[in-house]
């Protein structure tokens, strides 16, 4: 028996899937997911010895609720693998599918809006071939989709400072066609270690080391679009520095009492010393900053 794809929203917490209960969202196995009609979110193409079938997330919390799918064409083929990539490079996505002992077929995408997306599908040549899932560059789970890595960027070391950098932050501007992304990493020890890292969150280093660097990696699904980075601002985060001076004294707690007068919005302060996890700076902020100076005077 072919399990059925299945859809569990991550709650967004520490602990992300606890809770969730998940939503069955098609009668087939195989899936792939991808923003085909080019609005920004995530569409899911499934196929299982039945028709291609395509369903359009309809851009809510609940992005599938109420949504039946369409069929792509009438072709109904023993697929076992399916993908979303751009094969013509006019910038939207074209689906792959892999069948089993028949003619693997492309669908282009006509890029039309309030149409049927995916066209009635060729086959790719005349071979027939046992085709599996794990032939393709893409699982039939992979929520990010058969992603090309076009380029990277690596910075210079950013902090010229000799003591152990153990918290850092960054915020990252960004342009975003569709179906691209941008995946940011951090060092703390000159590159000899990466991590994973997202902008507007702290982040604490397993690793020890003094030279702060960021890498940035471009994915796009399709040739003809790509991302584009346009500013990263890294900073070692110290704890009650509320002004970036690598200092944390009387004008730290002046800018604290500022931005809880609503005065200033102390986005990049709340990196800094947001230290009961309020998502905000308070009374709990400032009795920090305070007992930081006392303790060094």
């Amino acid at each position: 028996m072919v399990a059925l794809p299945r859809i569990d929203l991550n709650n967004g917490t520490a602990d992300p899937f606890a809770g969730v209960i998940g939503k069955e969202i098609a009668a087939q196995g195989r899936m792939v997911l991808g923003d085909v009609d080019g609005d920004g979110d995530l569409d899911i193409v499934t196929n299982y010895g039945q028709t291609n079938r395509l369903y359009l997330n309809n851009g809510t919390t609940a992005p599938f609720n109420g949504v039946t799918g369409t069929d792509i064409s009438a072709d109904t083929k023993y697929t076992n693998a399916i993908a979303l990539v751009d094969v013509d490079g006019d910038g939207d996505l074209d689906l792959v599918a892999g069948n089993n002992v028949q003619a693997s077929r492309l669908y282009l995408n006509n890029g039309i809006p309030n149409t049927q997306k995916l066209g009635t599908g060729s086959d790719i040549n005349q071979v027939k071939r046992e085709t599996r899932s794990k032939d393709t560059s893409v699982s039939s789970m992979d929520l990010n989709g058969p992603y090309l890595c076009q380029s990277r960027g690596v910075s210079l070391e950013v902090d010229t400072g000799v003591e152990n950098i153990e918290l850092a932050g960054f915020e990252a501007a960004t342009t975003l066609p569709p179906n691209t992304r941008v995946d940011f990493w951090l060092s703390n020890n000159g590159g000899a270690k990466w991590f994973l890292a997202k902008p507007g969150t702290p982040f604490a280093f397993p690793t020890t080391g003094s030279d702060l660097r960021w890498k940035a990696e471009l994915h796009s699904l399709s040739p003809a679009l790509t991302p584009r980075v346009e500013q990263v601002e890294l900073f070692n985060i110290i704890p009650g520095d509320m002004n970036i001076d690598a200092l944390v004294n009387m004008e730290d707690l002046l800018q604290a009492l500022i931005i809880m007068t609503g005065k200033d919005s102390g986005r990049r302060a709340s990196l800094q010393n947001e230290v009961n996890d309020d998502g905000k700076i308070s009374v709990e902020e400032a009795i920090f900053i305070m007992q930081k100076i006392s303790s060094d005077s």
